[in-house]
């Protein structure tokens, strides 16, 4: 007799027994175990990474959030918090003492109606046209000669963006001199030539013109990086094709450079009339908004209404209505911008 067990099935009809200890069954269940085995093992690998990509993900996310926390305290506690305080205060009439009361907009009505104030800003749109247009020009002259350069490219790039980190008050003094009527370096020029110098800083005329030329020369260097960048970012195969089409050089620029740098062009412009719109420090200690408020501008204005005459409310009301202009030259230029800026590949 066989010592190996076995289990006896007798089927119907039949009275034959079947050994389910069978070598080829024992095999067929050992393969059947191994793959449920290799299923159940791979559920649960896509379990645990599942899980660790899960945890991956929170502790990216985590670490991001942890990166922005200081930027985000920092827009939020100087930009955005003192925008909306401003904003509730232009309708009061506080005065850095005491509760402040609401009053509408009465202090908005008395702006409008205050000459000083439609002079501020008649004064700084003015100043505005003269020194936006001249930096973007001037800024992109000097990035195309720059562009050209073999040797010395980062000395004279170094030498132009000086005056966008030298203090105002140097600058303003240095070109109070330069500005001076009887000892400046411009009327000591034109002398030699038997012309009469104007008074360039008293002038009514000629004070605005003055300190647009002042932005000018301190602001173009920063659009001149920008526009140095925007240079080497285009690609040579575009030149290099109008080359074999004979195309000439101001061909190249209008038809390949211009449209190309439009980008630039584009945020140059918007942070340039942002720039001059705040405009406060060279009218400040240059002119102190004079002669006559020839030179006030309305961060001036926000200025002698806070600080000389304690009126908190009338100057936030100032503030309000500068940003809503900002804010409505910025929208609009957004909304120009699908005419006249192209993106390469468009």
């Amino acid at each position: 007799s066989s010592n190996v067990p076995y289990v006896k099935k007798r089927k119907r009809g039949r009275g034959k027994n079947i050994n389910i200890t069978s070598p080829v069954i024992l095999e067929a269940i050992n393969i059947l175990s191994l793959i449920g085995y290799y299923f159940l093992t791979i559920a649960s690998q896509e379990e645990t990474s599942m899980h660790i990509s899960l945890n991956k993900r929170k502790r990216d996310a985590i670490a991001g959030y942890l990166f922005i926390l200081p930027t985000f305290v920092g827009v939020m506690t100087f930009s955005i918090i003192p925008i909306f305080l401003s904003i509730l205060l232009s309708f009061t009439d506080w005065n850095f003492a005491g509760k402040p009361n609401f009053v509408g907009l009465s202090n908005y009505v008395r702006e409008f109606s205050s000459d000083v104030f439609r002079k501020s800003l008649v004064n700084t749109v003015y100043y505005t046209i003269l020194s936006v247009p001249g930096q973007i020009i001037v800024s992109l002259i000097v990035a195309l000669a720059l562009n050209k350069l073999i040797k010395g490219k980062t000395f004279f790039r170094t030498v132009y963006f000086m005056p966008v980190i030298t203090s105002t008050v140097a600058i303003s003094m240095v070109w109070t001199w330069i500005y001076d009527e009887k000892f400046g370096v411009i009327n000591a020029i034109l002398k030699l030539f038997n012309i009469k110098g104007p008074a360039w800083l008293i002038n009514e005329k000629l004070v605005l013109p003055s300190l647009a030329i002042i932005g000018i020369w301190r602001r173009f260097g920063y659009q001149m990086v920008l526009f140095l960048a925007g240079l080497q970012s285009i690609s040579r195969h575009y030149y290099e094709a109008a080359d074999i089409d004979g195309a000439s050089s101001f061909a190249k620029f209008w038809y390949i450079t211009l449209p190309l740098l439009t980008p630039t062009m584009f945020f140059a412009c918007i942070t340039a009339i942002m720039n001059s719109f705040r405009v406060f420090d060279l009218a400040f200690i240059m002119t102190g908004g004079g002669p006559d408020y020839a030179s006030h501008t309305l961060v001036l204005e926000v200025y002698r209404l806070a600080f000389q005459f304690m009126k908190v409310g009338p100057a936030n009301a100032v503030a309000t209505i500068m940003f809503i202009f900002i804010l409505v030259i910025t929208v609009i230029q957004l909304k120009l911008q699908e005419k006249w800026v192209f993106y390469e590949g468009d």
